[in-house]
């Protein structure tokens, strides 16, 4: 077989190296298998002619980075078996003349795979101005009309005249700027004179607005003074390219510009800027917009993010370049130092549109909140991505100050190379015992044993210090790395619990916080619940404290979870009840085994008679529905004397217990024993 295949091949090659004309032969693929001697001579110095089929290369790719996408296209079909024979006539400009050249391509079954040969052919003898090139011209693809030195229309093929939406009649011996008076003023005009005057080939694509289609004109000056044309209707593939451009630079949904478009034109307007010139980079974001989501559903959220997009948009017509940077994020480019009263008018402006009311349903309505972090070139950075960085962190700032607006300034720097700090600091610390856990128990208020062991976590630096929760856990809950300490809270904590168990006889639970953003993360909860059934304790031991928040009820996906620990015998607690997003859906979706109420009711007790009620009636329902009550912050006799006349379990505060190391846990058991 194989000597059958060199055979064969020997064969085409000699009938290749016999044709007089330039010839190659290309594979199913549309790769150069064989070229004739004539092929490999020809042309090497030509840079305006016929693309070159080189041994080896890529015919069909090198048709496409030439521009000559028709004749790539037809190729593809006669390799495909939809064309048998291809034959085209094209001028190319070499030097000061025009050359014509026949390209042929005849397909032909070569060992049962379709192949294709090339052949190349110099015709510019065949075609004479008066006979032939009649021919030629009337059976090119492109539309081609000449004119002499008077612009007058010498010759117009029927593909042109099509195109230009005349007759060849009515175009044909009259000026072209007389038929077509539009073209004054426009890209074309100046192109076409230049090329008259320069006596130097033209190339343009521009949109003629008088016909609403794009064009790609080719001139040429010819001897007798006047100018050859060769133009294509590009409208299609602009449409194309339009909608590529704007699924690359745009948001689909707002319509807005997208990051990367923002990219580029912040880029470009600081590159000219002049020295005293400023600009305010504003950072916007919807507050609360996940829970609206969970509220109210994705569409209803689509909804909130196209009208505020609209108000944004509306705000900026009067300076302001906006951007949507995904979710419920946008970014503003103003013209204008942030202390001016223009860039403040403009927010003040842009705040009162944004946070207008906005009906979702015929009997609901919804009021936006935002955040906007401000930064300014160029005096806190001159580059694009610095100022996005500046405003982001400015605008963390604002949400944590729970204010409107916050510039950034050398205090949220300090604070964020301090945050940095702490974090870098953090993997080391979650190594060692430098984080550590505390405990503090909850106590029957009636008989006054511990039956909950609370760990609560500490941190001590050696360099930073005693570092406060309320500093490294929120920190740890926005880098994404709270999972690391939690992790290390069961390891530990669960590890104490068996040695209390065994030493002290310890039946009480070990009550552990539970960020709600770790029931998100289904890895954790796969590793939480494995560790509670390793750990074997008694159904109920573990128990999970939740800080309220409007997931806890609107999350399938977090319902399903807390379903999933409960039914791997850990119990469910809400933790600061009546604190932040009090709701008795709570009470009931969450069917939660313990309701911690939060210690600002406690504190009230013997101050505001109101807030007393409110208290008891709190505690009345959580029993009803069968809810252990735990009073956090009792620290006094009279809080202690009021919750003894209600129906209240357990007690947790100073009253009672402080936080304290394991060793103190260890003593107060022994010491009770």
């Amino acid at each position: 077989m194989r000597q059958e295949k060199v055979k064969s091949d020997l064969i085409n090659l000699s009938i290749l190296h016999a044709l007089e004309e330039e010839a190659a032969i290309i594979d199913r693929f549309g790769k150069v298998i064989m070229v004739n001697t004539t092929n490999e001579e020809e042309r090497s110095s030509e840079k305006n002619a016929p693309v070159k089929a080189r041994l080896g290369s890529d015919y069909v790719k090198n048709l496409e980075l030439a521009n000559e996408c028709y004749l790539q296209e037809r190729v593809q079909l006669l390799l495909k078996g939809k064309l048998t024979d291809i034959k085209q006539i094209n001028p190319y400009q070499q030097k000061e003349d025009i050359v014509w050249y026949e390209i042929r391509i005849t397909a032909f079954i070569h060992e049962g795979e379709r192949c294709g040969l090339i052949r190349y052919k110099d015709v510019t003898a065949l075609v004479s101005y008066e006979s032939q090139v009649i021919d030629v011209l009337e059976s090119m693809n492109d539309g081609f009309f000449a004119v002499d030195k008077m612009w007058r229309m010498t010759y117009v093929n029927a593909h042109a005249a099509s195109m230009l939406r005349k007759s060849v009649e009515e175009l044909r011996g009259n000026d072209m700027w007389l038929m077509y008076p539009n073209l004054h003023g426009t890209p074309f005009e100046l192109t076409y004179r230049r090329a008259m005057e320069t006596r130097e080939r033209q190339e343009i694509e521009a949109y003629y607005p008088a016909h609403h289609t794009w064009y790609s004109v080719r001139v040429y000056p010819h001897d007798e003074g006047g100018l050859a044309f060769y133009f294509q209707d590009i409208h299609e593939r602009k449409e194309v390219e339009d909608r590529l451009y704007h699924a690359a630079y745009y948001d689909e949904m707002t319509k807005l510009p997208n990051r990367k478009k923002f990219y580029q034109v912040a880029e470009e307007k600081f590159e000219v800027a002049k020295p005293t010139q400023e600009f305010s980079l504003l950072f916007i974001d919807i507050d609360q917009f996940k829970t609206l989501n969970n509220l109210y559903g994705y569409a209803k959220g689509d909804e909130l993010v196209k009208e505020i997009a609209k108000r944004i948009r509306y705000t900026c017509q009067g300076g302001g370049y906006v951007a949507r940077f995904g979710g419920d994020e946008f970014v503003i480019l103003y013209e204008g130092s942030p202390k001016d009263d223009g860039c403040r008018s403009f927010t003040s402006h842009l705040l009162y549109e944004v946070q207008k009311p906005i009906r979702l349903d015929n009997d609901k309505s919804y009021t936006p909140s935002v955040h906007v972090g401000i930064s300014h070139y160029p005096f806190h950075a001159t580059k694009v991505e610095a100022l996005l960085s500046m405003a982001d962190t400015a605008l963390n700032e604002a949400k944590r100050k729970k204010v409107l607006i916050c510039m950034y300034n050398e205090e949220i720097k300090k604070n964020l190379a301090y945050k940095n700090q702490l974090l870098h600091a953090f993997f080391d610390a979650v190594k060692t015992s430098d984080i550590f856990f505390v405990y503090q128990p909850q106590v029957n208020l009636h008989t006054g044993e511990i039956v909950t062991l609370e760990a609560l976590t500490r941190w001590s630096d050696e360099r930073l210090g005693a570092i406060s929760p309320a500093e490294f856990i929120p920190l740890l809950e926005e880098s994404g790395h709270i999972d690391l300490l939690t992790k290390k809270l069961v390891h530990d904590t669960f590890r104490e619990l068996h040695i209390l168990r065994e030493k002290h006889d310890y039946k009480g639970s070990l009550s552990i916080n539970m960020p709600t953003q770790l029931l998100h993360d289904h890895a954790f909860i796969t590793f939480f619940e494995k560790t509670v059934k390793a750990a074997q304790f008694p159904s109920q031991t573990v128990e999970i404290e939740l800080t309220e928040s409007a997931e806890l009820v609107t999350s399938d996906d977090i319902l399903y979870q807390l379903d999933r620990l409960r039914q791997a015998g850990v119990k469910i607690a809400i933790d600061d009840f009546g604190k932040g997003y009090s709701n008795f859906i709570y009470l009931t979706e969450i069917n939660a085994e313990k309701i911690k109420l939060d210690a600002s009711f406690i504190r009230q007790i013997g101050i505001d008679k109101k807030s007393e009620d409110v208290l008891e009636g709190l505690i009345i329902l959580s029993d009803k529905i069968g809810s252990t009550v735990v009073a956090e912050g009792v620290e006094t006799e009279s809080q202690l004397q009021f919750l003894q006349r209600t129906t209240c379990d357990v007690i947790q505060g100073f009253y009672y217990y402080k936080p304290m190391p394991i060793e103190d846990i260890h003593a107060l058991f022994s010491a009770k024993q």
